[in-house]
């Protein structure tokens, strides 16, 4: 699981953990999360399951959607902050199709979830059990007329999510026919230095600051086991051929740096 972090550099912090919506990334939060650290808060904000760098699946149009289901997603941020060592977070905010995730991590596990923001979308609660249907006739299930109606207008509509459940939506949105503009998000290097981007191993115990980068007195990054190239907004860091160290781009410029392994310096 692909996560970014801010607030990591002292012990005992709340967790408040952010969520993020479709089409969207764990990116979408970076305007909040150093005003959330700032208070004192350690923040995480996954890549959730089947969006950005999270893997683990490789999904066609055709295939089983069970594993994406929303009881799944719980369980992936139970793993998630349980890998990070917290038994609880102060907070779960949810933004877009991300709120209703945040929504049944506190009816689900209120003991782990204090509290949680839902941001966007409402939330009308758990559903209804049937009762008392046993003998009942079976009900009719009822028919919305919404798509035929938006597709009636002049020109033409149609309901955004229905659009996107669709083979055509899929194949526009993996091979635009007008291309996907190359955009490189950016933050300041100051930022940068606050902002971590790692791989939390969220089924096995590890060490997640087995890899840390380290620029003069500066700590650039603490990475994951198994980075090859780590990157954060402006701030490139790439293991040179002979893995003796790295090299760090910031602004463009190129700075060889010392490559530290679970505290030993390798290299230049």
């Amino acid at each position: 699981m692909h996560v970014l972090e801010a607030g990591f550099e002292g012990k005992g912090r709340p967790c408040v953990l952010l969520f993020h919506g479709f089409p969207e990334l764990a990116y979408s939060w970076r305007k909040v999360m150093l005003p959330l650290a700032s208070a004192g808060f350690h923040v995480i904000a996954p890549d959730r399951r089947g969006h950005g760098r999270t893997s683990g699946w490789d999904v066609g149009y055709d295939d089983d959607l069970d594993p994406f289901g929303t009881l799944n997603q719980v369980r992936d941020l139970l793993r998630l902050i349980s890998a990070f060592g917290y038994r609880s977070v102060a907070a779960v905010t949810g933004h877009d199709h991300g709120s209703p995730i945040a929504a049944w991590c506190s009816l689900v596990r209120p003991d782990v979830f204090r509290s949680v923001v839902m941001m966007s979308a409402p939330f009308a609660g758990p559903p209804a059990l049937p009762f008392d249907t046993a003998d009942a006739a079976p009900a009719e299930p009822p028919v919305d007329h919404i798509y035929e109606e938006l597709a009636a207008l002049k020109p033409p509509r149609k309901y955004y999510m229905k659009y996107y459940a669709t083979r055509e939506a899929n194949e526009n949105m993996w091979h635009a026919r007008q291309g996907v503009p190359g955009r490189t998000a950016r933050l300041s290097p100051q930022v940068d230095q606050k902002v971590r981007c790692g791989i939390a191993n969220v089924l096995w115990p590890h060490d997640r600051c087995a890899l840390t980068f380290h620029c003069g007195k500066e700590r650039l990054g603490c990475f994951g086991l198994g980075f090859v190239v780590a990157r954060v907004p402006h701030l490139n860091i790439v293991l040179d051929e002979q893995a003796r160290g790295v090299v760090v781009t910031i602004g463009g410029d190129s700075h060889p740096v010392p490559l530290q392994l679970n505290g030993r310096t390798v290299g230049r």
